[in-house]
């Protein structure tokens, strides 16, 4: 397996059925004008991480809507202002795992506003999809409000960083 960045590739911890994902965190930064509304109605940044794979041809497991294999429920994290959401403990099914093309899997995150003082997402976020290889320990993402951060998106993919404009949902090219 590729090193990826890592001094040693990640180490797979199994115990019965369950296999610990390595250890990550997602830094969430914020614009001036994003921080300051953000802490008037005391509303929340929520970090949400999804884990899947392609499975392999005449796999028996399940797959989602797009053809994929979903590992773990999609994951979130709720933080009071910018800062750092740690995933420490995230566990993916061995036999899951087995049935996938690869077992470098792949991590999406996205960043959102946890909808406590208005009914719409308040924020316009950079966001990471990536090989679990890729992320190392951590990925930086930036916040502005919806409409002061068009236009200036990264897009991740591992640790090759882009200034491309791109819509911030979409699926990085690969």
């Amino acid at each position: 397996m590729p090193n990826y960045g890592w001094a040693s590739p990640p180490a797979i911890a199994q115990q019965g059925d369950a296999v610990n994902v390595p250890a990550f965190y997602v830094n969430v930064t914020l614009t001036e004008k994003a921080r300051l509304r953000l802490e008037k109605p005391q509303e929340t940044i929520i970090v949400s991480v999804s884990l899947y794979g392609e499975p392999k041809k005449n796999s028996s497991v399940k797959v989602n809507e797009v053809g994929l294999v979903d590992l773990a429920n999609n994951r979130q994290i709720a933080l009071s202002k910018a800062g750092r959401a740690q995933f420490n403990r995230l566990v993916v099914s061995a036999s899951k795992l087995n049935q996938l093309v690869s077992q470098d899997y792949t991590v999406n995150v996205n960043v959102f506003s946890g909808r406590r003082s208005s009914q719409d997402n308040l924020l316009s976020c950079d966001f990471f999809e990536g090989k679990i290889s890729s992320l190392q320990r951590g990925v930086t993402l930036k916040c502005g409000l919806i409409g002061e951060y068009n236009g200036q998106y990264k897009k991740s993919l591992g640790n090759l960083v882009t200034e491309k404009s791109i819509y911030p949902f979409n699926k990085v090219d690969r």
